[in-house]
């Protein structure tokens, strides 16, 4: 198969009326989808054990394989390909077991082109959606960003920015306002800031005063106004604590 049907929806069409088949097939223009056909159950099996589908369309009425036996077996092997269901008025009822097997739609045969054009789009819309959402599910946390809010610290390369604008911070500011936003919500006194984020010890007084003028210079530079702070706020007694 050429290479760029990799970037055309892959689409099979499964029905024993070979007729319906060929309408079917020729409802797709084969610029935008590569289409698989399969005249009957058992081929359908064939086709899905070895391609990957976006797309199904399903005839429920075949035999000796049926389409809801088809459905079945494909939800064992993949869940994420969509399936349209074909119907004629008399297996409704099989189409609505289809539908809680997790087929995407059913539509009563015939059904006209447009209708079967938009569903299938609709489907290949899912698809999609259940691509991005299975990715997101499956792509591990970047631990190496710390995120608070509108606060964003890379934690290998030291830097930090707030609502997407840069801070210039040193060394010393970044490991305050890191150990800070990972104690919150729980306040640390200077002293404990002071034996965390420059590893020497001294008095709670020296403390004291030494993160006063830090806590300042973090303010002036984070603080969207520095004399009324939101994120870093002195709590009496207790030291400072890291709000979002």
């Amino acid at each position: 198969m050429p290479a760029e049907s990799n970037l055309r929806p892959r689409l099979l069409i499964v029905d024993d009326e070979p007729d319906v088949l060929f309408t079917l097939s020729h409802c797709f223009d084969p610029k935008k989808y590569c289409v698989d056909t399969a005249a009957n159950g058992a081929e359908s099996l064939h086709q899905i054990a070895h391609n990957t589908y976006q797309l199904i369309l399903l005839d429920l009425n075949m035999a000796p394989i049926s389409g809801l036996e088809v459905l079945t077996e494909l939800r064992k092997i993949n869940q994420e390909t969509v399936v349209i269901i074909l119907t004629a008025f008399s297996t409704l009822d099989s189409a609505i077991e289809a539908l809680r097997l997790g087929a995407f739609d059913y539509l009563i045969k015939p059904a006209p082109v447009e209708t079967i054009r938009k569903r299938s789009a609709e489907a290949l819309k899912r698809y999609a959606q259940n691509q991005l959402l299975a990715q997101s599910l499956s792509t591990p946390p970047d631990t190496s960003l710390l995120v608070s809010g509108e606060l964003v610290l890379n934690l290998p390369q030291q830097t930090a920015t707030y609502a997407n604008h840069p801070l210039e911070l040193t060394t010393t500011q970044f490991k305050i306002l890191q150990t800070l936003v990972q104690s919150a919500p729980k306040p640390l006194a200077p002293l404990k800031l002071v034996e965390k984020t420059l590893g020497y010890e001294c008095t709670p007084l020296e403390a004291a005063g030494l993160m006063k003028f830090h806590i300042h210079e973090l303010r002036q530079k984070l603080e969207p106004d520095p004399e009324k702070p939101r994120h870093i706020r002195t709590i009496r007694l207790e030291g400072y604590l890291w709000c979002e």
